[in-house]
């Protein structure tokens, strides 16, 4: 009796080992599109007109998938003076591994050295993910010269002439 189990139990094993090799490749492995920066820093000369920033896709390529493009107005470089804010929808059809998006730089007479805004990728669609670089600072490098006094509060300790 255990030997004709033994046997009824290898046959089911080869059985279900073969099943699952025959089946192994119908079944599609899906590597999900990943889209994120392709930096994490980008610098910009006040006077470019314009910063070019690079988002790309990666892993599975045949799917369209999308995501949102947003600048970030909390930082020191402000929306409407400094750089134009923008929100936009990438859609990156089949194939495609790369999108430039372009964000006006605006051009001022203030002497007020660099200033810096972030831009970030969010709501992933289509089954697409974030990358690790989900978001980029942008340095905007001042290109006007001139004086630039900062005056710091005196204390009455330091107006006393020494005698």
């Amino acid at each position: 009796m255990r030997i004709l189990l033994d046997r009824t139990l290898r046959r089911w094993g080869q059985c279900i080992w073969t099943a699952l090799l025959l089946l192994l490749p119908c079944v599609h492995l899906h590597a999900t599109s990943v889209i994120q920066f392709s930096a994490e820093a980008y610098e910009v000369a006040e006077d470019a007109g314009a910063v070019e920033i690079s988002v790309q896709r990666t892993n599975d390529l045949m799917a369209v998938v999308s995501a949102e493009f947003a600048t970030d107005e909390h930082y020191s470089a402000t929306p409407g003076a400094d750089y134009t804010a923008i929100v936009t929808h990438l859609v990156f059809l089949a194939g495609e591994t790369n999108k430039i998006v372009s964000v006006p730089i605006l051009n001022d007479a203030e002497v007020e050295g660099p200033e810096v805004f972030q831009v970030v990728l969010r709501q992933p669609g289509a089954g697409a993910a974030l990358g690790r670089r989900s978001s980029a600072t942008v340095t905007i490098i001042d290109n006007d010269r001139g004086l630039r006094l900062e005056f710091g509060s005196v204390h009455e300790d330091e107006c006393r002439g020494q005698s």
